[in-house]
């Protein structure tokens, strides 16, 4: 039978992130979107929740297994402090996860550490074609070396 009752780590990381969600992005974020000045030292304190690293197997500098669950539940707390500010500490999913998933054992060793340092790796990915309805599953850009 599943549970649906969190883990106790993920407790721990949904009460973490409640508390900055509260104490830091709820009180400053807007401020700092009004200014349009980056909140630097908020998303570091974002970054400190490791949930990224998390997400990344040890093999490649991380300290965890992937798991949706986990990011999703800290992403909700989060998202309650600010959506843009939460979206800015999830972008770097973007690059990471797919390397995690399919890339070589150099792209791994070379990109994957990079998001398991201490400091928050601004970073996202986008995906473009030259007209507006494209495809995703049938892109026509490729890329010559």
């Amino acid at each position: 039978m599943y549970s649906f009752e969190p883990t106790e780590e993920q407790k721990i990381i949904i009460e973490a992130a409640k508390k900055l969600a509260l104490k830091e992005f709820r009180s400053r974020m807007r401020e700092a979107d009004e200014k349009s000045e980056p909140a630097s030292e908020w998303m570091q304190a974002g970054w400190e929740l490791g949930l990224l690293p998390g997400s990344i197997p040890e093999a490649w500098g991380g300290f965890g297994e992937r798991s949706a669950l986990t990011w999703v539940l800290a992403a909700e707390e989060l998202a309650w402090g600010d959506l843009s500010a939460t979206l800015s500490l999830m972008a770097p999913n973007l690059i990471a996860i797919p390397i995690l998933l399919c890339g070589t054992a150099e792209q791994k060793q070379k990109m994957l550490p990079l998001f398991c340092g201490d400091s928050y790796v601004p970073s996202s990915a986008a995906l473009m074609e030259p007209r507006f309805d494209f495809d995703p599953y049938s892109l026509k850009t490729t890329a010559i070396k």
